[in-house]
């Protein structure tokens, strides 16, 4: 997770790795291994900020026609039941 947070620029244009690794941190983030919740939040919150501008692109490799952003709106309840409040 750390790794991949920095190197913005790689994730950028590569975009469906950027996607793949939204979506581990998003599983992370559902753990109950103590530390990896904390870990995979924080990753996704350095990442969204460094690449935030490739959440709101349609993206031709994607055979959606829904921005990512939307996607992650739609999963947030799920993701937020599962992160304990600190």
């Amino acid at each position: 997770m750390y790794v991949t947070s920095q190197f913005p620029n790689f994730l950028v244009t590569h975009w469906p790795f950027l996607k793949t690794v939204i979506n581990k941190l998003n599983e992370f983030m559902r753990e109950k291994h103590p530390g990896v919740q904390d870990m995979a939040a924080e990753t996704f919150l350095k990442i969204s900020k460094l690449t935030k501008h490739e959440f709101i692109k349609l993206h031709p490799i994607d055979k959606d026609s829904e921005i990512f952003l939307n996607h992650l709106i739609k999963q947030l309840p799920k993701i937020l039941n599962d992160l304990q409040l600190h």
